[in-house]
């Protein structure tokens, strides 16, 4: 995106924004998702006594997932101030 906007191409850098924004918050949801319901075979795995504090553990890092993709985008909306 910063490419985009050096190049002063600014409707192709906000088209590739919105569909970059997509794609990252499903997969993002996507993968939060899958880690939901798989943190308790996960925590099953794992040499802990209690499976039920490591599956809440392990379902505490869906929050992140979420969000650190959308923030990875936002990073290159902004271009590098000189």
């Amino acid at each position: 995106m910063a490419y985009y906007h050096s190049k002063k191409q600014y409707r192709f850098a906000d088209q590739l924004f919105k569909a970059s924004m997509i794609v990252m918050s499903l997969m993002g949801l996507v993968t939060a998702t899958a880690l939901f319901f798989v943190a308790p075979a996960l925590a099953a795995a794992t040499p802990t006594i209690d499976h039920a504090a490591a599956t809440l553990v392990i379902r505490s890092l869906v929050p992140p997932l979420v969000i650190l993709p959308v923030m990875s985008l936002l990073r290159g909306l902004f271009p590098r101030l000189q």
